[in-house]
């Protein structure tokens, strides 16, 4: 007689506990077959679970723990994580809430909490290898989150992070940092070392000294000589100057502009007075700092930047030189 026990089976009243993955019979024509399937769901993978219960691990996240919260035991004290390991909860803690930057790049100042991080920041800034490209247009990347970002917000439109004091929406959670920072907190923290200018993003900054300083403009207009150093510049140029386009309408009066930021000034000063720019020199006051600047290098100044090219008048206003040349050049 065999000393093996014969199993019993399971009672009525009792439930066979489902696997954390079932496995299936593997296909030998099939050697990628998908052999791992989801208890709760219909996913199926031809990797092993990765959950710390379950007899089949590895390093790497889980579709069980992504998906139905399984093996998820470590919640973080100052936010919603919850971690399937303490040592990810750890990294978690130091990179997010204490800024902890351990991994530091030997060829830059870059510094962050996580190993891989700084490998995809070496891959893609110093060695310039960008081999995840993308399907729809010539776009490509050294890392797949950008890459996946770069298909939600280009080609999805999903703008996903919504600013809860204005109707402004972002596809990326740091557009929306910066809108915040910029629209709403007037927070300007970067500062020109050659002027007086001011900005909340280090970007804008460069732009400025770019364009202001080094009179770099590398966009240029197809339809006329007009050049700029922003993209979005030359784009609201031709929209304005080339297709007359003005979808900026007052609802106070006719007025019309082709930029919101033209919108806003007209209201300021031609509805609402708004008047916050004072001269040092005297009493005028201006709703523009550049109308205010302009009176100064006007009336105390004396400064004549604008020279008429047939004769020798000059003025301190474009307005004014226009009306002298059709006033005295052009024939009637």
């Amino acid at each position: 007689m065999s000393s093996k026990e014969t199993p019993t089976e399971p009672k009525d009243n009792e439930e066979e506990e489902s696997p954390l993955f079932a496995i299936s019979e593997p296909d030998p024509a099939k050697p990628s077959a998908k052999i791992y399937r989801c208890p709760k769901c219909e996913f199926n993978s031809a990797k092993r679970c990765l959950v710390p219960e379950c007899p089949y691990t590895c390093s790497k996240p889980s579709h069980m723990s992504g998906a139905h919260s399984v093996g998820l035991s470590f919640k973080c004290g100052q936010c919603d994580l919850n971690a399937s390991t303490r040592s990810a909860l750890q990294r978690h803690i130091e990179g997010v809430h204490l800024k902890i930057r351990r991994h530091k790049c030997q060829l830059c100042d870059f510094a962050t909490a996580n190993f891989q991080t700084l490998r995809k920041h070496v891959k893609s800034v110093h060695c310039k290898i960008q081999d995840l490209k993308c399907e729809l247009c010539a776009f490509s990347t050294g890392h797949p989150q950008s890459l996946k970002s770069h298909i939600k917000a280009v080609h999805c439109k999903a703008k996903n992070f919504a600013c809860e004091l204005c109707s402004f929406g972002a596809a990326h959670s740091q557009d929306l940092k910066d809108h915040t920072k910029t629209m709403h907190g007037k927070i300007k923290d970067f500062r020109c070392e050659l002027c007086p200018y001011s900005a909340s993003q280090a970007k804008d900054l460069d732009k400025h000294v770019k364009a202001v300083h080094c009179k770099v403009k590398d966009y240029a207009c197809n339809l006329c000589d007009f050049t700029t150093a922003h993209p979005h510049t030359l784009k609201n140029h031709v929209k304005a100057l080339h297709c007359k386009i003005k979808d900026f309408v007052c609802d106070q009066c006719t007025y019309a502009a082709s930029w919101s930021q033209h919108l806003k000034r007209h209201v300021m000063a031609v509805h609402n007075k708004i008047k916050n720019f004072v001269c040092d020199h005297c009493t005028h006051t201006a709703s523009l700092a550049r109308d205010l600047m302009r009176h100064i290098n006007a009336v105390h100044r004396k400064i004549r930047e604008f020279g008429c090219e047939q004769c020798s008048f000059k003025t301190a206003w474009k307005m004014s030189l226009g009306d002298h040349v059709k006033r005295c050049h052009t024939s009637k």
